[in-house]
Parts: C-alpha cells; structure tokens; sequence
C-alpha cells in the first residue's frame, strides 16, 4: 500500500516451520530490490542447556544495509546475508519468526523480497505479504527509532534498578554470576560480571563468568546511576556455577535498549530450577518509583517476596519448575533429567485468562519504567513448601 497510515507498515512475516515451531538460526540470506533501508526484525530465545534452564523470548532488528553484499544480479536484486553473530544473536538460539519491516520513515515506495534461505536451505512456502499495526506507532517506522524526549525524561526521572544479593545464612558461601556472551542486536548491554560486581574474580574463560565469597548474612550491591547498559539474562547461582542440579535465580534489568515500536522490552526476574534444585533462593520486588511488577500477563500483581522450594514447584509464582524450559510445557528440554509430571500443557504467547492457563513463571514489567531494588537471597537447602502452597 502507498501512503501508509502512522503506525501502520508493510512487511514480509517469515514463520518457523519446525514442529516444534522454532529452528536454530546460524545464517539468513536474501534478494532485495528496491529499499534496502529496510530492517529485519528476528524473534528468538535461548536452547535450554545445562547452563541454562528457562526460554524468554527477545527480538532484535537489523538494517538491511548492515548486512554481507554479494554482486547484484542480471534483473537487479541484492544479495543480502547475515550471520547469526551478525544479527546479535548467540549460537544457541531458536528462532521463532522473522519480519521484514518496512524502512524506518518510509510510507510508499517497493521492497521485493526474493530467495529468502535460512541456514541455506531455502523457505519453501509462499510468503504472506502482511500488512500491521504497531502499537503506538509513528512515522518513525517499527524498528530502531529512538526514545521520545518524554521517554527519556520519565526514564531520568525514575533512575535504573539496582541488583542486591544477599546471603541469607550463617555460612560463608560462593556467589556465582553468569551473562550471555552476546547482547543482543538492539541493545547496549553489559559483557562483563565485574561492571555488575566488581569484586567477582572471572573464570579463565573471560568475564562472562565469575565468582566471590559472601560471608553469612552480608550482602553485595549494584546500584548504577544515570542510564545504564543493560543486564540481559544474568544467572545468579550459589556454591556451583549453573549446570544440571544448580538451582539459578535470573534477571534482566534496565534493558530498555531492547525495545523497539513494536516490541517494548520488559525487565523479568525469576527463580529457575529447571536444570535442578540444589538451592531455595528468595527473589523480593522493591519497585521504587518503578512500575509495578506482575506475572500471567499482568493478572498475577507482585505481592511479596517469592522462592522455591522442594518438589517440581508447578504453578508456584516466580518459579520456573523442573525441566519446564517455557513455564507450563518442556520446549526443547536441557539434558538434567526425564520429564515425569506436568510441565506438558503448552500455554498461547498471546496470553489466556489465570484460570485457564496460568504463566506465573517469571515477573516482569515496562523496562522503559525502571527503579527500586531486586534483592536475591540464598536461604540454603531447598525447604519444604508451606501448606498453603502444596
């Protein structure tokens, strides 16, 4: 269509035809013709691991132009690839869907899309021209615009999230703090434990890793000022680096570098056992001048502080149960285990009523609406549930 409304673009909708609706992607290429200024936008999590339980999806977008250029062709498309690096996606990635957006600003004009290959094999069903809505879109296109100067000013004012942990025994014990070894396309985000914890000592590795003691009853803080880099999907761990039997509370924090028009990134925090529990962990919510923080879609409000216990934890809020990689079902499971209850009813990503199909697993909210404290504290061994919760 020409002469587009605000907030409204065209685009190509590229769906995973996996039966599990998800494929690792390691390269994407095309033909283009026509305006190559437009982006692609890639929607993927991270494989479960034995460093790595739980699946939160993120999306990041890429320029067109960004991408390797081979010679045109004798009816003048473009042949346009990307890696996986180069896109900001790690390795071990599942791809969900891929948009190819419209140009930022642009509302007329063709892009002709052709050849499209995923790992060079190429995408055998006709595309679906679809033509969206972003919400509160503007001229500014659906990938890659930046913050409003209201937005920067609301996100001034509320000042970033700190991380607190806290070892809630009498026992020395070690402090384990884990990143991704990539940020994703669209963020600018941390790489390194030590800008997070100064005082963690890295694995031989590099930093993506590291470690401390922590002393019985003694804390460590990040308290960041101004306007952070993001930490994108930090694994906290106690006494074992994450791996299967490690119990690992996670958190993403001050990421609103994430977002984009159409996808608005959210802060998420959770306790993770699907790889094991060696550990009860207590995650508590201090949302300072920040939004509220709530699960299940914004039908569960935080309350108060939340953990895990022994058992599978199923349907306990905050807590990503054992072996459950996508909160109600077992997508693509780490090899910590056999699946023997529950954890197999997989829920819509477009969100169900509590009652029907409750995804409690993690708290999150608007990460352009930060503020207040995550405080994670070790309670040692993994402690029977309450009544009230069995």
């Amino acid at each position: 269509k020409e002469n587009a409304a605000s907030g409204t673009y065209n685009g190509i909708l590229i769906n995973s035809e996996s039966k599990d609706g998800s494929v690792t992607l390691n390269t994407l290429s095309m033909d283009i013709k026509g305006d190559v200024g437009a982006s692609a936008l890639v929607r993927y999590s991270l494989i479960p691991t034995k460093t790595r339980g739980a699946m939160h999806f993120d999306t990041v977008a890429a320029n067109l132009n960004s991408g390797s250029r081979a010679g045109l062709s004798k009816d003048g498309y473009q042949k346009i690839s990307f890696t996986n690096q180069q896109l900001g996606i790690p390795e071990n990635n599942l791809i969900s869907n891929i948009l190819i957006a419209q140009p930022p600003g642009k509302k007329s004009g063709k892009l002709l899309v052709d050849d499209v290959k995923v790992n060079m094999a190429p995408v055998r069903k006709a595309m679906e021209t679809l033509f969206f809505e972003v919400e509160n879109g503007s001229p500014t296109g659906p990938a890659g615009a930046l913050l409003s100067a209201e937005e920067k000013q609301t996100k001034a004012a509320l000042g970033p999230t700190s991380l607190t942990i806290t070892n809630g025994t009498s026992s020395t014990i070690t402090v384990w703090a884990t990143l991704p070894t990539v940020c994703t396309g669209s963020s600018n985000c941390i790489l390194s434990v030590t800008d997070i914890f100064p005082t963690m000592t890295c694995v031989s590795g590099g930093c993506f890793q590291g470690s401390q003691s922590l002393a019985g009853n003694t804390s460590i803080t990040y308290a960041p000022v101004g306007t952070p880099a993001a930490i994108e999907g930090l694994l906290v761990s106690f006494n074992a680096a994450p791996n299967c039997a490690v119990t690992v509370a996670e958190a993403t924090l001050n990421n609103n570098s994430q977002s984009i028009p159409n996808f608005k990134a959210q802060e998420t925090t959770d306790v993770s056992i699907v790889n094991g529990n060696n550990a009860s962990i207590q995650i508590a919510l201090d949302r300072g001048k920040g939004a509220k923080w709530a699960a299940n879609y914004g039908y569960l409000p935080y309350k108060k502080p939340f953990q895990n216990y022994s058992g599978s934890n199923l349907n306990f809020p905050g807590v990503f149960p054992f072996l459950c990689t996508n909160c109600t079902a077992s997508l693509s499971p780490p090899p910590c285990g056999t699946l023997t209850e529950g954890c197999n009813t997989p829920c819509s990503s477009t969100g169900k009523a509590f009652k029907n199909c409750p995804q409690v697993c993690t708290f999150q909210r608007d990460a352009n609406k930060t503020g207040g404290t995550v405080t994670m504290t070790y309670l040692g061994a993994p402690q029977p549930p309450p009544n009230i919760l069995r």
